[in-house]
């Protein structure tokens, strides 16, 4: 836009002084010089003074709205390349370790000597195409235990957090610097051109001198006598005046000329500073919220474009290979993990493919071998039956908010049956269908139903046949599964219930289930009061299991309960307690009997300091009330505690634990003193003495040491070794040798 001129009073003597702050009318009257009048050498300079500000006033300033270029790429170089390598494939951080365990008698219901375990763990990040960053891990395990079974496991997996951590910090430092560009730079260099030309002409008409000139030539304008000789004639007089009143109209003229440039480049510097001030607003709001961005979707980052548009921005199209990137939440094979559906796939060690994406459509293939069993827990090594699996879902919507998906799985499952070396497990085929839908009802909270069906062996019929229906009336190979969320910000409340059916002829790979029919729910609710300082935790859930076909009608009936509290305050110690009962109701032939397991758990941890040092105290109180028959342990119905007290000082460090365990059969005490010293960095030794006594049997004194040192500034060597006893058969402390070693070898 061009800017104006404003009119201006045409008094000297009253429109300098309102216009320009500091400049104020001077009441000394000043002498008339007759040699020196000044006012000649004065217009002189002023008329460069204005040749200068017309010169300035004939452009015509087009203000624009924003500086920023609106030809910039579509791409940001963030899109073209991640980081500064080139390589197609290239090594990032990574580890191995090496460690070696021994047990002269293993605690467990497997009687077991001598037993030695070698472990291995390789890991490192690999990046293809500059951009995309892997995962590759690699164990080994080797043992001459009957009981732990070797392994070998490799699996790589798509590092989805990293990719998406390292793109969102490129991304948001590039939208951060583009974002500069809102600043309208163009407006704050003409700002401060325009100021420095302000400063000029307020320090020149603030000039003493000139001041003094301006009350001159208004006393020769008001006072025309002022001027006279009265030794010369009246023409001469008269003449000299004349000249004398057209140089200080003159110098008047031209010095409210001034002043009023002086108020047009003030107006102009004015509007200026306007648009450069809103233009930095604007610049502060998009960067925080660029800051603030989360990028976890192409949706976001889109909404986020928008803002930055309405700001002034130009809008950057993120590349389609990124978009998609962005989507993939799970991709790896080898050994990884399936947690898909309540009805479909839970929680399932696979080796094999895995592949998750999601963006506006949902896709998901797993396919391989499965082990249900826990692998360090195997009994006697009879014949294994395959087990595998294939797993297909598609839908449309987004995980984290509303969607749709219909889930297809088909494989074979080992039967949960006795198995062994002349009896073989058996094995079932089995397919089924579920449908998953969600949706959010409001920001916090939100509903996840699925229901399913099954295609497998009906076990009742001899001999075994698939035949299932589709009839909703036919409940015995249809599953359903209700869930509840919901969160409360204002009270600091969550609340969450699910309800779950599964028929008895339901076969899917989420559970083991042979002619079976649950029934489960379960309410959980949490509650924080007083800023998040005091949490209490309450659930209550049912879990009914019966078999309507076997003669004796098998139903149980179990009850969890539980309840628990944490006070957590700065500067005190902080409190747990929990309660934990559970009952279990059996019917078989009409008889009804009940199992009760419940636990009463309590502690407290405190760090505070001594002087200079720093200590921590931890009291843990546990109760089980069961009997005997309930759980076949010798620790049922029993009481334990443990205190822990521990002190840091500069030197070293020494921890103190004692635990007692009894119920009406024994009572074991445990009393454990370790001490560790920092030799130099990178370099520990400690040692400790652990005294045991069970019922009354004599003390039993044993002893640790271990020590850990680096290697090379990144290496790290540590072992330790322990003489202890454990509890043993008819109430015996027996004699027990642990000992680990292990080499821990980082690079990058």
């Amino acid at each position: 836009m061009c800017v104006g001129l404003p009119s201006y009073a045409q008094d000297s003597s009253k429109s300098s002084a309102a216009l320009i702050p500091g400049l104020h009318e001077k009441n000394d009257s000043v002498r008339f010089n007759e040699q020196e009048p000044g006012f000649q050498s004065i217009l002189e300079s002023m008329k460069g003074m204005k040749k200068q500000l017309l010169h300035f006033d004939s452009l015509s300033l087009r203000l624009p709205k924003s500086s920023f270029n609106n030809s910039i790429k579509d791409q940001l170089p963030v899109f073209r390349k991640l980081n500064n390598q080139s390589r197609f494939f290239a090594a990032g951080n990574g580890y191995i370790s090496y460690s070696f365990y021994y047990r002269s008698n293993i605690d467990t219901p497997y009687a077991e000597k001598n037993i030695g375990q070698h472990q291995v763990l390789a890991s490192t990040g690999v990046t293809v195409a500059n951009y995309i960053p892997l995962r590759v891990t690699a164990y080994l395990r080797r043992s001459n235990s009957v009981v732990f079974r070797d392994i070998t496991d490799v699996q790589v997996q798509y590092d989805a957090a990293a990719f998406h951590n390292q793109f969102a910090d490129n991304l948001r430092n590039q939208l951060l610097e583009r974002a500069g560009g809102i600043k309208d730079s163009l407006s704050g260099k003409l700002y401060d051109l325009k100021k420095v030309q302000l400063d000029g002409l307020l320090k020149w008409l603030d000039d003493k001198e000139i001041q003094q000139k301006r009350i001159e030539a208004n006393e020769i304008l008001k006072v025309e006598e002022i001027a006279y000789d009265k030794s010369k004639p009246e023409s001469i007089n008269r003449s000299r005046t004349d000249s004398l009143r057209k140089l200080a109209k003159a110098f008047l003229d031209a010095y409210d000329e001034i002043v009023q440039k002086y108020g047009t480049i003030k107006q102009q510097a004015d509007s200026l500073k306007m648009i450069y001030d809103n233009s930095i607003r604007k610049m502060k709001a998009i960067q925080q919220r660029i800051s603030d961005h989360q990028f976890l979707s192409p949706e976001s980052y889109r909404e986020l474009m928008n803002q930055a548009a309405d700001s002034g921005m130009s809008r950057i199209n993120m590349p389609k290979r990124f978009t998609w990137l962005m989507g993939l939440r799970n991709f790896g094979f080898g050994r990884t993990n399936v947690d898909a559906t309540e009805l479909t796939a839970r929680n399932i060690s696979l080796s094999g493919v895995n592949f998750e994406y999601n963006s506006w459509y949902y896709l998901a293939v797993a396919a391989g071998i499965i082990d249900y069993r826990y692998r360090d827990f195997v009994v006697g090594n009879f014949h294994k039956v395959p087990q595998h699996m294939y797993l297909i879902r598609a839908g449309i919507g987004r995980l984290e908010k509303n969607y749709v998906i219909l889930s297809y799985f088909r494989g074979q499952k080992q039967l949960y049956n006795y198995a062994s070396n002349s009896f073989p497990a058996s094995a079932i085929k089995i397919e089924g269908y579920s449908v998953e839908a969600k949706w959010q009802l409001e920001k916090n909270s939100y509903i996840i139903t699925e229901a399913g069906q099954s295609f497998a062996p009906n076990l009742q019929l001899l001999p075994d046949v698939v035949k299932n229906s589709w009839r909703l009336s036919e409940k015995a190979s249809k599953g359903l599964s209700v869930k509840l969320f919901s969160y409360i910000p204002g009270t600091g409340s969550r609340l969450e219930g699910q309800y779950k059916f599964t028929g008895a002829n339901y076969q899917s790979f989420n559970s083991f289930q042979t002619n079976s029919e649950t029934v489960s729910w379960k309410l959980k609710a949490e509650q924080n009061f007083w800023n998040r300082r005091i949490r209490l935790q309450a659930s209550l859930g049912k879990n009914e299991f019966s078999n309507p076909f076997i003669r004796q009608n098998y139903k149980s009936n179990t009850v969890f309960k539980s309840i628990s509290a944490r006070v957590n305050i700065r500067k005190w110690p902080s409190l747990s307690i929990g309660y934990m009962p559970m009952s279990q109701l059996t019917m078989v032939d009409g008889f009804l009997s009940e199992s009760r397991f419940q636990t009463l758990n309590a502690g407290i941890v405190h760090f505070y300091k001594i002087g200079q040092a720093g200590a921590t105290t931890n009291i843990v109180y546990n109760r089980f009330f069961n009997h005997a028959t309930d759980s076949g342990f010798i620790y049922f119905n029993s009481i334990n505690l443990f205190a822990g007290q521990s002190f840091l000082f500069k030197n070293f460090m020494v921890n103190l634990n004692i635990s007692n365990s009894r119920n009406a059969g024994y009572s074991y005490t445990v009393l454990d003193e370790n001490t560790s010293f920092p030799l130099s960095e990178g370099m520990s030794l400690g040692m400790g003495v652990k005294i045991n006594k069970l019922n009354s049997e004599a003390l039993k004194v044993g002893g640790q040491a271990n020590a850990s040192f680096t290697l090379f500034k990144r290496d790290v060597v540590s072992f330790q070794v322990e003489q202890t006893y454990l509890p043993g058969n008819k109430n015996q402390l027996i004699s027990s040798v642990m000992g680990n070693i292990n080499y821990t070898k980082t690079f990058r």
